[in-house]
């Protein structure tokens, strides 16, 4: 079973989630920038899916992320240093 469908902006508001794994999905959206907003998220897997835009600036936010896995993706622009530079926690990390 796949879900489909895009991203919902909503997802910003699950303050408390910390890991959120979307992967091998049908998803076709740009990333909402409202998930910048999950700063206490420690692992997120959102490769597999067709999910276009750039990485939102806002996930500079995500200071606790520990764990990051994007590819088979066909987003634009990779991850600049201005969103990775507070993931000092970081230490797993694909995005291809």
């Amino acid at each position: 079973m796949f879900f489909t469908g895009s991203l919902p902006t909503e997802m910003g508001d699950m303050e408390s989630l910390k890991n959120l794994f979307i992967e091998n999905n049908q998803l076709v959206s740009q990333i909402p920038s409202e998930m910048g907003q999950l700063e206490n998220l420690r692992d997120l897997r959102i490769f597999g899916n067709i999910l276009t835009g750039d990485i939102p600036a806002t996930f500079s936010n995500l200071v606790n992320l520990e764990t990051f896995y994007m590819d088979s993706c066909q987003l634009r622009g990779g991850l600049t240093d201005d969103v990775v530079r507070n993931w000092v926690k970081l230490g797993k990390y694909i995005c291809v």
